[in-house]
C-alpha cells in the first residue's frame, strides 16, 4: 500500500497561501510542505496528510463531526481513503441537511461501505443505491499531498492495513424510512457529478465563493518577494 504513494509532492511553499485561500482555510490551521523524503505515511509528518484533490472533492475544515466519527470507525487516516470518495461522504451531509435529515454514521454506511485496494481505500454505493455521475479519481492526485497542523484530531493519521467490517448497521423503522428517501434523493443528486461552490455554500459545508483550482498549476507556482504567491483565481469582470 505505501509503494504505491512513494512520491514527492508537486505542492511547493508558494502554493500554501494560494491553497490557503481557495479552500477556507482559517489560520489556526498550519499548512506545510512535506520535507524531502517525507511521504503521507512518515511517522514524523507534522499534522494530518491531506491531497488537493481531497480539498476539491468538498473534504474542508473544520471537518464535519461525522467525518472524523467515520474515520475512527474505519481505524485509518483520510490519506488513505481515494479524494473522489469524499465526494460520496459530502454529498450525504449536504443532501442530509437540505431534506432535514440527521446525518450518522449508521445511515451513511447503509448507503455506502469502504473497501479496500492495492494502493488505500475507497468508498462505494451499496446494493440497492444507484449512484453515478462521479468523476474518476484525478490522475496524479497521489503526488498532490501537504501536511495540515492543528487541532487535536479525533482519529489516527498514521497508516493501517486491516480488514474493513461492512455489515450492515442496526436500524429501527424509522431509520429505514430515511434510508428509503436517501435512496432517491442521492441517485438524482447533481452534486456527484459537479460539485459546485454555490452547492456547498447552501449545504453549510462552504462560507466562501471560489472558482476550481488548476491543480495542474501547483508545481510552476512561483513564490513573491514578500513569501505569498500570486493569485491563480479567474479575473472577476468589472
Amino acid at each position: 500500500m505505501k509503494a504505491d504513494h512513494d512520491l514527492d509532492t508537486a505542492v511547493t511553499e508558494g502554493s500554501l497561501v494560494v491553497i490557503r485561500g481557495w479552500y477556507s482555510i482559517a489560520a489556526e490551521y498550519g499548512l506545510h510542505v512535506p520535507r524531502p523524503g517525507q511521504r503521507p505515511y512518515s511517522s514524523d509528518a507534522p499534522g494530518m496528510c491531506i491531497s488537493v484533490d481531497a480539498l476539491e472533492a468538498g473534504l474542508w475544515f473544520p471537518l464535519h463531526p461525522l467525518i472524523e466519527e467515520c474515520l475512527r470507525w474505519w481505524r485509518i487516516s483520510p490519506s488513505q481513503v481515494a479524494p473522489n470518495s469524499w465526494r460520496y461522504l459530502v454529498v450525504f451531509l449536504g443532501e442530509c441537511r437540505g431534506a432535514g435529515i440527521i446525518p450518522t454514521r449508521d445511515l451513511f454506511m447503509t448507503c455506502f461501505r469502504l473497501c479496500k485496494s492495492q494502493g488505500g481505500y475507497y468508498l462505494t454505493a451499496r446494493v440497492g443505491f444507484r449512484v453515478s455521475g462521479a468523476p474518476s479519481n484525478n490522475k496524479g492526485w497521489k503526488s498532490r499531498y501537504l501536511f495540515v497542523s492543528g487541532p487535536v484530531w479525533g482519529f489516527r493519521l498514521d497508516w493501517s492495513a486491516h480488514p474493513i467490517g461492512n455489515a450492515l448497521p442496526y436500524l429501527s423503522k424509522e431509520e429505514f424510512v430515511l434510508v428509503d428517501r436517501l435512496k432517491g434523493i442521492i441517485s438524482s443528486s447533481c452534486a456527484i457529478k459537479e460539485m459546485t461552490e454555490l452547492w456547498l455554500v447552501k449545504a453549510g459545508l462552504s462560507s466562501a465563493s471560489r472558482d476550481r483550482m488548476d491543480l495542474g498549476d501547483l508545481r510552476g507556482m512561483p513564490k513573491m518577494s514578500d513569501g505569498k504567491a500570486p493569485s491563480t483565481r479567474a479575473a472577476t469582470p468589472a
